[in-house]
């Protein structure tokens, strides 16, 4: 790298120039960028099971488009409130792109063959509504469906016109809702709330909107005073913070001239490439103050060149030094995120490739901008963390912890890899899950009414069982509904679901025979019975609700409902059964997805192993090196098993973060070590000297994160206030791995003491 650091230098003003030319370009970039909210992008996939939730989407509609109005009264049948809820259905039907209404005033009861409205007329006196009460919660169309068993909580179910909505199609729906039905209730007094997933979508996008300017700007805020406090010196701060932002900004300007657009994970890519690219930026600013502080690189092995001055000599001698640990870091890290790409999941794919993008835009704005920038500077200071007493003091201690930690490696060492071993082992349970509320703010309506809706009917999110039949089976047969009433048997043997409904209800609601189902769907309400089965294309639907707020995990009772469907197919010639809905595939999808996040950094794991081992010519620095890596990530891994967290894309992308900081550190300690080695062939002495040094820079910027990081702990979404917790409690692990393992087990390599055990054997 010197010969690449010297012509750097020399044509400083041309490479800056450059940086220029391409902060201008991202900017163009940034104004082109597009935001993707489509609701499936999340979890679509080239699979059977997702290419079966879009059939059902064709031919029943979207189940991820319905909006749920929880109501809570007292008596539902009392004069007036039958005649506010009419009122309140029209309302949301006359809102603009509401497809249709569905609840209590849309209800009817059986006359024979004939329905009739179930809610009374307004003139009705007391006991057509007590009998309209009652028929209420014997209906099977009515309870447990849009009425609870206490008759306390009713709902609307109100759907959405279109296929996959995106949030900016929504949000004004949902807003113009919501205005509708707090019109009603200020004219009525009763009270009404709306959830659902559109509602719940245009919450948590409200919610990252405002949050990652917040976050970002107050994370970006405190880590630059944290970081003057360090330095106590501005430009010092200036010119390290500079290549990380430039970073970021270069990776948002690519996406934006790439056409790639920004969806809810990618989100987060500007964040993680400032966190990676800063780790580099500190290494190279303490180098360059170091620098400085010993006149023009006096520890460095060399002054500056004729005519160099002492700034730009510390540069030069800087990017030498640091550029190569600098970009094995980088290179490790792109490699890790890149394997993302062999993955199953579009969105996932379209993450790995950005990251890679990021982590080598950052690389080549850290390695230019801030020790160029710092050539021109003027003084950056020397003395750090504070005065030069001070600082020898922390050097005293700090050598004396190190010789501690020396003098006993295999017994240091051999206790971090038995913790590791140990948190390993603790973390065996840990399976993925994902829930909508994980993601959900938890301070607003919608929130409150999903929670009433869950514990009234069972849960909001839905999900289906498909009924196929061939030709041989008519629906009038009996086959179709006998093999619906099976279904419902084994949906309702299980506590945690809602009550199932399907075409069965149709029936016994008219208290009629299999063979008049298709008489009765014909006089039924097509935008009723188009819910539930479609004659001509040999389908129908079984409903049910998943919770999404309970304790358990959902995975588990959707694999004992996959083979329990399979063997009921078995005892239904001519029909096949398939669970599916936007839950169920959600689910299924995302946890691959998550399971693609672990697998990626296990290929990453073995990236860093060959890498390291190559570059620095020795096996067993390479396999050494993985011991402080894994040590965050065991960690973590334990910390969510212990605490019954299940593995999640936020904890997942954790570890994908920690691992890049980790290597990063890792490489510059070995890079730093082989220097001091070299000058000098004392083991020990040379772990001193490099951790004396390095040690500053890995506190610095274990410091200066971790209190970045923490600003997302007041995050309204469980989701983030668990990344920020396990970020930060993953970067001190890290810190201990590094400061603590590290050189113990680098102090294992020394052939001189191999020689005296072998001699004292």
């Amino acid at each position: 790298m010197d010969r690449f650091a010297r012509l750097l230098v020399r044509y400083r003003i041309g490479a800056l120039c450059v940086a220029a030319a391409l902060t201008g370009l991202a900017l163009v970039g940034i104004f082109h960028l597009r935001f993707d909210d489509g609701p499936r992008r999340v979890f679509r996939a080239e699979d059977a099971a997702y290419e079966l939730l879009e059939s059902v989407y064709r031919d029943f509609g979207a189940d991820d488009n319905e909006c749920v109005v929880v109501l809570e009264a007292e008596d539902f049948f009392r004069a007036p409130i039958p005649t506010a809820l009419r009122d309140l259905s029209e309302a949301c039907a006359a809102v603009e792109g509401v497809e249709s209404v569905l609840g209590l005033p849309e209800s009817v009861l059986f006359s024979g063959i004939f329905p009739r409205p179930l809610l009374p007329s307004p003139g009705a006196d007391e006991r057509a509504r007590e009998r309209a009460r009652k028929q209420a919660g014997e209906s099977p169309l009515v309870s447990g469906h849009l009425l609870s068993e206490d008759g306390k909580t009713a709902v609307l179910f109100v759907r959405l016109e279109g296929n996959e909505l995106y949030v900016s199609e929504v949000e004004p729906r949902v807003e113009a809702l919501q205005d509708a039905i707090d019109r009603w209730e200020e004219r009525t007094g009763l009270v009404a709330r709306l959830t659902g997933i559109p509602p719940v979508r245009v919450e948590i996008y409200k919610a990252v909107r405002e949050e990652i300017v917040l976050f970002l700007g107050g994370g970006a805020g405190l880590c630059f005073l944290l970081t003057l406090a360090l330095f106590r010196n501005l430009r010092a701060v200036v010119c390290t913070c500079a290549g990380p932002v430039l970073g970021a900004l270069w990776t948002l300007g690519f996406l934006g001239l790439a056409g790639v657009e920004i969806d809810i994970i990618t989100t987060v890519l500007p964040a993680l490439v400032v966190v990676i690219g800063f780790t580099d930026a500190v290494h190279l600013m303490v180098d360059m103050r170091r620098g400085r502080l010993a006149r023009a690189g006096a520890e460095h092995g060399g002054g500056a060149d004729e005519g160099e001055s002492v700034a730009l000599a510390t540069s030069r001698s800087a990017i030498a030094d640091l550029g190569l640990p600098c970009m094995l870091a980088s290179v490790t890290t792109a490699i890790g995120f890149g394997s993302l790409t062999l993955g199953s999941m579009e969105i996932i794919r379209g993450f790995g490739l950005a990251a890679v993008v990021g982590v080598l835009l950052t690389f080549g704005a850290v390695v230019v901008v801030v020790p160029l920038s710092a050539s021109w500077a003027g003084d950056l200071g020397g003395t750090l963390p504070g005065t030069a007493p001070s600082l020898a003091r922390w050097r005293t201690r700090f050598g004396r912890a190190m010789d501690v930690v020396t003098l006993r490696p295999g017994l240091v060492g051999g206790g971090g890899i038995v913790l590791i071993a140990t948190l390993l082992v603790l973390s065996g349970d840990l399976e993925p899950d994902n829930r909508l509320t994980e993601a959900t703010p938890q301070d607003n309506e919608s929130f409150v009414a999903m929670l009433r809706y869950e514990e009234a009917f069972g849960g909001v999110l839905a999900g289906y069982v498909l009924i196929e039949w061939d030709e041989t089976v008519t629906l009038g047969s009996g086959r179709v509904v006998e093999a619906a009433r099976a279904v419902e048997e084994a949906l309702g043997n299980r506590e945690e679901l809602s009550t199932p409904f399907s075409i069965v209800h149709f029936l016994d609601a008219a208290g009629l025979e299999p063979a008049a189902l298709p008489g009765l769907l014909g006089i039924l309400p097509t935008d009723v019975t188009a819910r539930f089965v479609r004659p001509k294309l040999r389908r129908a639907l079984v409903a049910v609700s998943f919770p999404d707020i309970a304790s358990e995990p959902v995975g588990p009772l959707l694999a004992s409902l996959q083979d329990e469907l399979g063997s009921l197919a078995g005892e239904h010639p001519g029909i096949s059964l398939h669970l599916t809905g936007t839950n169920v595939v959600a689910r299924e999808n995302i946890n691959s997805m998550i399971v693609d996040l672990v697998k990626g950094l296990a290929f990453a794991v073995g990236v860093i192993l060959l890498i390291i081992s190559i570059e620095f010519r020795s096996w067993r620095l390479g396999l050494i090196s993985l011991v402080p890596n894994l040590l965050p990530l065991a960690a973590v891994a334990a910390a969510l098993a212990v605490t019954s967290q299940p593995l999640q894309i936020t904890s997942s992308i954790v570890f994908s973060v920690l691992l890049g900081i980790a290597v990063d550190d890792t490489i510059h300690v070995l890079a730093r070590f082989r220097r001091e080695f070299a000058l000098d062939r004392d083991l020990r002495g040379a772990v001193r000297r490099t951790f004396l040094v390095v040690g500053r820079a890995l506190a610095i910027t274990t410091t200066v994160l971790i209190a970045g990081c923490s600003v997302v702990l007041f995050s309204s979404m469980p989701s983030s206030r668990l990344f920020g917790i396990l970020l930060c409690f993953g970067l001190l692990v890290a810190l201990l791995g590094d400061l603590v393992l590290l050189p113990a087990l680098i102090a294992l390599t020394d052939p001189s003491r191999r020689r005296r055990a072998a001699g004292e054997g």
